[in-house]
């Protein structure tokens, strides 16, 4: 009767109403998990079409108080909290005076591989009755894959209200440690704001950073506006050039799906240069500001016959772009380096 219940941790799950998981069945059918709202303390998850759950989140973990319109007398204990290998409880449960026997432990961390990516989770395993199964949890997802009486679920994606996976506001600056020049910091910052066209835009500013030798170089601007469906790039300024973008494109298309992809291009007097974007999953991600749970992004950019550069870069949710592996093709020699995030500031 719980096999699907949903766990709710504010770190291991998010809670906000619209929040919607899709997962594809172990027979490739493609089965959701939305939360409703809010009833009091109580949080209505709806599985699949029909199939309804109340349930609540506390410092000690979640408790199911309704099932499938089926009422515990006592709420059940899903998911304890905080997260811990080797934790194990379990009791007997009353609905509508029946007895229900559970029991649960917490495993270790470990990867999962789903649709959606690659994640690190706690293994919850678990018996409801005479039905036995597993939930894995990863940290800001929530439940990504689940066994149960034969039966599973991998995540496929995750749409999350209000998300932002690139947060543009005024004095935001990104400050990144890269394996070309120890001595040099790449740094992205947002430095103003200015409308393309009708359009209000950021003007975020990347730049290289060597404060032993006190020199600056600019690299490239760009105007990006967020809005639904993403976050787009209006116009680009490279060197001292400015690149026009008659179709405004995205840098970020959201929610993030895997295997997704798009493309624009910013015009130039000579080597315009076109974009192209590919989603292709998610993996947490360790650099020194921290360990995150990313989106990954292929991204290529290539400009006339001369000049392409190709990236992996590692977008987490609430900070932004948090390491990107980059390699341009110019004159025919090939330069590559890695830059990882070291400091985030998010600005005003």
């Amino acid at each position: 009767m719980i096999a699907l219940i949903l766990a709710l941790q504010v770190d291991y799950f998010p809670l906000e109403p619209g929040s919607t998981w899709t997962y594809l069945t172990l027979g490739g059918r493609e089965y959701s998990k939305r939360v409703l709202g809010r009833e009091g303390a109580q949080t209505v998850v709806l599985h699949g079409t029909s199939e309804k759950h109340w349930l609540s989140v506390a410092a000690d973990g979640v408790r199911a108080h309704r099932s499938k319109g089926v009422l515990f007398d006592v709420p059940l204990l899903l998911f304890k909290f905080p997260l811990k290998a080797g934790d194990a409880w379990s009791g007997e449960a009353k609905a509508e005076g029946q007895p229900l026997a559970y029991s649960f432990s917490t495993a270790a961390e470990e990867d999962v591989d789903v649709p959606a990516g690659t994640f690190r989770a706690f293994r919850v395993d678990w018996t409801m009755g005479s039905t036995s199964g597993q939930t894995w949890l990863a940290r800001g997802v929530g439940s990504v894959k689940e066994r149960f009486g034969g039966a599973g679920l991998d995540l496929l994606r995750v749409s999350l209200p209000n998300e932002t996976w690139l947060p543009l506001k005024k004095g935001a600056k990104w400050t990144y440690s890269t394996d070309y020049d120890e001595k040099t910091d790449l740094v992205h910052e947002v430095i103003g704001a200015e409308k393309v066209g009708d359009v209000e835009c950021f003007i975020v500013e990347h730049r290289s950073e060597n404060a032993e030798e006190k020199r600056i170089r600019k690299l490239r601007s760009e105007w990006l506006s967020a809005g639904e469906g993403g976050v787009k790039i209006l116009k680009v300024r490279r060197g001292q050039s400015d690149m026009n973008v008659e179709k405004p494109f995205f840098k970020l298309r959201l929610p993030f799906r895997k295997d997704d992809e798009w493309a624009g291009e910013a015009l130039a007097g000579e080597n315009p240069s076109k974009y192209t974007m590919i989603v292709e999953g998610q993996e947490e991600v360790q650099v020194p500001a921290g360990k995150y749970m990313c989106w990954k992004l292929k991204v290529k950019v290539e400009s006339g016959t001369r000049h392409k550069s190709e990236s992996t870069e590692w977008y987490a949710k609430d900070v932004g772009l948090v390491k990107a592996d980059t390699t341009i093709s110019a004159s025919g020699e090939d330069f590559q380096w890695v830059s990882e995030l070291k400091k985030f500031d998010p600005g005003q």
